[in-house]
């Protein structure tokens, strides 16, 4: 299958729930909600504001079974991954839903420390710390800007609960993706 685009998504978030292990035919996937939050000062009152997103992410494979294990609400985590939307029913009413999958194939997970250290789950090797020669930065040595090791966690006071319309989503149904005409 030809790709055309680019489909990643780099999110560093804290976990607002427990990880949600779902069992397939075909293996088990993990769905977790990340919060990301950020905060500026407001101009007219000069409050702190702060605004929290939420996203899905659903990890399959090696990851999927790595953040059942050790993920747990509050725990900061690295994902990279694709977008996928679906829609969904709930009685009559279709609703759409767009995730983060997190796959063997392309996707990464880290778990992310307090102290800006992550530890690596995906199988891929890490990338080697050799010096670039003057004026040049091979490919291989280049950080995402956002790299783990950069990462701030959201303030103490940041409403990490996940959002109410969590719980109202159905079940990740692996099947549901092989129907998509591409």
């Amino acid at each position: 299958m030809a790709k055309r685009g680019v489909n990643t998504v780099t999110i560093i978030g804290t976990m607002g729930a427990e990880p949600k292990v779902q069992q397939f035919s075909n293996g088990s996937s993990t769905v977790v909600s990340l919060a990301t939050s950020e905060s500026w000062t407001d101009k007219q009152s000069g409050s702190k504001v702060e605004e929290t997103e939420w996203h899905r992410i659903v990890l399959k494979g090696k990851h999927a079974d790595v953040v059942a294990q050790g993920g747990r609400k509050g725990r900061d985590l690295y994902v990279v991954g694709k977008l996928k939307s679906r829609k969904y029913t709930v009685g009559t009413v279709e609703k759409s839903i767009t995730e983060i999958i997190v796959d063997d194939f392309d996707g990464q997970c880290h778990f992310v420390d307090n102290a800006g250290t992550s530890t690596r789950t995906s199988s891929a090797p890490p990338q080697r710390q050799s010096r670039p020669q003057q004026g040049a930065q091979p490919y291989g040595d280049r950080q995402p800007a956002h790299s783990p090791q950069s990462y701030q966690a959201p303030p103490e006071h940041a409403d990490l609960s996940p959002p109410p319309q969590m719980e109202d989503l159905p079940e990740y149904d692996e099947s549901f993706f092989r129907n998509v005409p591409v």
